[in-house]
């Protein structure tokens, strides 16, 4: 088996080359500071770069009041999107004032950056049927 390992870790730890003989150890010291360790064949590997990707989902606001609607809309899992979020009143009859009675997109679908959001709010009996 062969130790590589960095001239700071070697000179850290104590590492010399008569006590990696004694273990059965080649040890070896590579110009840097970072400690690299290969042991046998099994080499240093570089991975290649991992793209993270993040999915967001329209939540379900209908039913809800329109201050926990936008409450969820502006939340820090939403945040980073910067949705543009519209709100409009809808003439109800039967949907007490001031709750979402429908949303575009609809609850679960994808949500991107910078995408408008429409809430319709009840806003009760209109005017004159009160």
């Amino acid at each position: 088996m062969h130790l590589l390992v960095g001239r700071q870790l070697a000179l850290n730890q104590g590492i010399s080359r008569q006590r990696s003989l004694q273990l059965g150890l080649g040890v070896s010291l590579i110009q840097d500071t970072i400690p690299a360790v290969l042991v046998g064949q099994a080499a240093a590997r570089r991975e290649a770069p991992v793209t993270i990707t993040s999915t967001f989902v329209m939540p379900d606001v209908v039913g809800q009041p329109r201050k926990e609607a936008s409450d969820a809309l502006k939340s820090d899992a939403l945040k980073p999107l910067k949705l543009d979020v519209a709100f409009f009143d809808v003439p109800s009859r039967i949907i007490p004032k001031g709750t979402v009675i429908g949303q575009v997109p609809t609850a679960g679908e994808s949500l991107e950056e910078n995408q408008r959001v429409e809430i319709a709010i009840s806003g009760g009996l209109p005017e004159g049927l009160k």
